[in-house]
């Protein structure tokens, strides 16, 4: 402990009792692991994960054809259902992708996906299959580690950490919707009117990110090693995790271990500041947009101003108010009739000012000239 103007600084890096939480996590891993595989949820590398992927890849050796249903469950953002054709000749092949959010209109819902599920049914049976044809359930997050992690990062602060337990409903967690999660089996078996409850196998989180990055990308599988980062909000152990293919395997290089310590909820706080824009859906806005940047820097400041020299004095809370009225101005009747029938959006970077003493955000005095219907 030191002191520098005045104020004492605390050097201290990390958790405050690392011991403590990692004993913790251990339990609490084990304890949610026994009970939740009662209730249908199966960690990887359990005896029924081992079984039911055995199975898969018998099936995909035969020439059959693989149904894998895919769950958010409720408790987390984005709750739905996804649904996956495999075959050994073409690969996977997606068949639907529901999200909950998108029949109750509830944004980043985190309600039972009932909707959802009735919906990938009804399109499973539309190709003359059933329910009985899913060969596996697989959960997007692996809750019993996901336990661990939520302890530990109580006890990494106790006793000011023990005041996490008061919350119930974070930005990616409704820990009210979690009871309901540990019954999802029970719950999905009544609605799909089977006898047992169905048994879920809990894939690791940011697992799935790395895996769908490397599907996605433009690398081929032939050999060479190629590198993945997952920088998310948080996962079910950690928020920062490094990955490696090679030979059509993939391992872990490393995992930050830490709910807290995440680039990810950096980048949610700072998108969330730049335009009105909420966690969750600031983030991914901002990257898609990242794509369509330029260079010019005339191009990207309001007005038609150049953009400050570096050391140049900026008034933060009049960028602030240019920003806010720039996403009000992107959300009227007027600018999107502009995207539609081919007519040329507003592409002026000077149409931010709205008209003065007027609190009407569709008159803008340059956006008329800019978002006025004209020919290609």
């Amino acid at each position: 402990m030191t002191k520098a103007f005045g104020l004492a600084l605390n050097r201290r890096i990390g958790p405050r009792h690392p011991r403590l939480a990692a004993a913790g996590f251990r339990f609490a891993r084990w304890l949610a692991r026994r009970t939740m595989a009662r209730a249908g949820f199966h960690q990887l590398g359990s005896d029924f994960a081992n079984d039911r992927l055995a199975h898969v890849r018998e099936k995909l050796h035969r020439g059959e054809t693989v149904f894998l249903a895919g769950l958010g469950l409720p408790g987390t953002h984005n709750s739905g259902v996804a649904l996956v054709e495999v075959t050994h000749a073409d690969g996977p092949r997606l068949i639907a992708n529901n999200e909950e959010e998108r029949f109750s209109g509830n944004k980043h819902t985190t309600e039972y996906p009932r909707t959802s599920i009735d919906a990938m049914v009804a399109t499973l049976r539309g190709m003359g299959r059933d329910v009985g044809d899913i060969d596996a359930w697989l959960t997007s997050w692996d809750y019993p580690t996901l336990a661990g992690m939520l302890l530990r990062s109580m006890l990494e602060e106790v006793p000011q950490g023990l005041k996490l337990m008061r919350v119930t409903d974070a930005t990616a967690f409704d820990t009210r919707r979690l009871d309901q999660m540990t019954r999802s089996p029970k719950i999905l078996a009544r609605q799909l009117r089977l006898s047992k409850p169905v048994q879920l196998i809990c894939m690791p989180h940011h697992d799935n990110h790395a895996w769908f990055s490397f599907a996605a990308s433009p690398f081929e599988d032939d050999g060479r090693p190629v590198g993945i980062a997952v920088l998310d909000g948080t996962g079910d152990i950690g928020s920062i995790s490094l990955y490696v293919v090679e030979n059509g395997m993939m391992r872990q290089l490393y995992c930050n271990n830490s709910m807290f310590d995440s680039l990810g909820m950096f980048y949610s706080v700072i998108s969330s500041r730049q335009g009105g824009w909420t966690w969750l859906s600031s983030e991914g806005r901002y990257m898609g947009a990242a794509a369509w940047g330029e260079m010019d820097r005339d191009a990207l400041w309001p007005n038609g101003r150049s953009l400050p020299s570096p050391g140049q004095r900026l008034n933060a809370g009049r960028i602030h108010r240019e920003m806010r009225l720039r996403a009000r101005h992107l959300q009227t009747n007027r600018h999107r009739r502009c995207l539609n029938n081919g007519r040329i959006p507003c592409r002026r970077s000077w149409c931010w000012k709205p008209q003065r003493r007027s609190k009407d955000w569709r008159s803008w005095s340059p956006m008329t000239k800019a978002c006025s219907p004209r020919k290609a």
